[in-house]
């Protein structure tokens, strides 16, 4: 009778510890911690960041007079506006988003946006203008209040609306050194899983201007590619005329010709096939990066027509200052030596007015994109630097006195990648005017004239044994042009002795005086 009581006293305990759910690994990435937290200025509004396992942050915005919770994905720093009015934090990128970023070689960026409390409007872009004191916004709000593109005059302490709609703008572009401006916005459509967008191109915007834009959209534009879309993954690009905008096309995705979900298990099995030229992973950790390529187009503004330009979604694309020309890499030719990381290329030059493809380039190993007027392109050939003049198709030799007389050795020894091509330092860069390109050896760095005068060296590192570096301050991504020299102001270089390491800089003044500064 005992047992039988202690078993039926003990049962209840049994079945309620049997009934907890176990914890399995797909579970632990949920835990989390509580982050820092900022609270507004009047108190009556608390940001609180959420770390997980898995990295599945947020921020939670918590306040207001209803007590409202706003949860904000991948958000970080909080920071209330001291009138109690706006908070803003820095939106990043999901884990996956940011492997394939890393994978593909591209920079994981953050964005800033700022949050109305009182309306719940979100101030998703915003863009300076080069020429005057003008701030272009993209402003999102509730689904009563639509979306906007708001310029801002700060001299005059002017706002003015430019554009609303009930579908969010965004990718806002100036055009350098003018008062042009070109903003993407949505244009949903259910038949299809991806978003299509127009582009709305604003000339000579001001506080006062009626600031009409003329639309390309792709339901009512003249040629428009069929089964295409314009997609948000390439920022409009401004022609230095402001004539022509380039933007980024990709292949619309009809919900019909979706993969329904199958209920069966997916298989474990990876299949590799060996033609593949980027290996089955590669492929998988650059998939994200793979769906935001874009085909280059040129719009033709005046006459509203729509030019595609290249050809491959896969290949590298490049718009050249002033947007005369797009270059485009072809490496299918290649593939057995893309399959094995040896990178050779075909680059074609693709003339933005006609649409007419250049082969400027075969088979090379060392390319180095165009000059910073967009005339001119560089590329090597395992021993010396050429160019190649857009117009006209001429090609020059740069290097050709000094490697042959043995002045300068272009090819960086320590480099033992097992390439038929001998691998050659990457240029140091372009002179301001892109008449001048720059070059490392070994030990120097050499300016050549694209016009055909005699190369010479900016510094002297060769007589001690000393490795000069060109020092660049643009930002990352910054571009050809922002990363010019201007040789008639000092020039910066890194110091790395060749036997002993030390380490140090040295300034080169506009007269060529080249003194140690550390």
């Amino acid at each position: 009778m005992r047992r039988l009581l202690a078993f039926l006293a003990l049962a209840p305990f049994a079945l309620s510890a049997q009934a907890k759910p176990l914890l399995t690994p797909a579970d632990y990435g949920q835990w989390q911690t509580l982050g820092q937290f900022r609270l507004s200025p009047r108190g009556d509004w608390v940001g609180t960041g959420i770390s997980r396992v898995n990295e599945e942050n947020e921020l939670q915005l918590r306040g207001g007079p209803r007590d409202t919770t706003i949860i904000v994905p991948y958000a970080t720093q909080p920071a209330f506006s001291a009138t109690n009015a706006w908070v803003g934090y820095l939106v990043g990128v999901s884990p996956k988003g940011r492997d394939s970023l890393t994978a593909a070689k591209k920079p994981v960026r953050t964005r800033l946006v700022l949050r109305s409390l009182a309306a719940g409007t979100l101030l998703t872009e915003q863009a300076w203008s080069e020429r005057d004191a003008l701030l272009a916004a993209t402003i999102e709000g509730e689904a009563a209040s639509g979306a906007s593109v708001q310029l801002y005059d700060a001299a005059t302490s002017t706002l003015k609306v430019l554009a609303t709609g009930p579908s969010p703008f965004r990718a806002l572009a100036w055009r350098k050194g003018a008062r042009d401006l070109a903003v993407l916005q949505s244009r949903p459509d259910p038949a299809f899983r991806d978003t299509a967008y127009v582009v709305h191109q604003f000339t000579d915007v001001s506080a006062a201007c009626a600031c009409t834009p003329t639309t390309l959209d792709a339901k009512v534009a003249v040629q428009f590619p069929q089964g295409m879309r314009i997609a948000e993954h390439r920022r409009p690009v401004w022609s230095a005329d402001g004539r022509t905008l380039f933007v980024g096309l990709r292949p619309r995705e009809p919900q019909a010709a979706a993969l329904k979900k199958s209920e069966e298990k997916p298989s474990d099995v990876e299949i590799w096939h060996p033609n593949d030229v980027r290996m089955l992973r590669q492929q998988m950790a650059q998939e994200s990066a793979d769906l935001r390529r874009t085909i280059v187009a040129a719009w033709h503004i005046a006459p509203n027509h729509l030019l595609p330009l290249t050809t491959n979604l896969m290949e590298t694309a490049t718009i050249l200052e002033g947007g005369r020309y797009v270059t485009e890499a072809d490496t299918k030719p290649y593939a057995w030596e893309m399959k094995f990381g040896r990178n050779v290329t075909d680059v074609y030059a693709i003339d933005a007015n006609s649409g007419a493809r250049t082969k400027v380039v075969t088979r090379t190993a060392h390319w180095y994109g165009g000059n910073p007027t967009g005339t001119h392109v560089a590329y090597g050939d395992g021993r010396d630097y050429w160019v190649v003049e857009l117009a006209t198709g001429r090609r020059s030799n740069l290097t050709a006195s000094l490697t042959r007389s043995g002045k300068a050795d272009f090819v960086d020894h320590d480099d033992d990648h097992p390439n038929p091509v001998p691998h050659q330092f990457a240029i140091a860069g372009w002179s301001r005017d892109g008449a001048t390109l720059l070059v490392h050896d070994t030990h120097d760095v050499w300016q050549l004239p694209l016009g055909g005068g005699a190369p010479s060296r900016l510094t002297n590192g060769a007589a001690e044994g000393i490795s000069h570096r060109l020092v660049t301050f643009a930002p990352f991504g910054a571009s050809v042009a922002e990363r010019s020299v201007d040789l008639s102001a000092p020039v910066y270089f890194t110091l790395t002795g060749r036997r002993t390491k030390a380490s140090g800089w040295a300034r080169r003044l506009a007269n060529g005086t080249v003194e140690r500064v550390a």
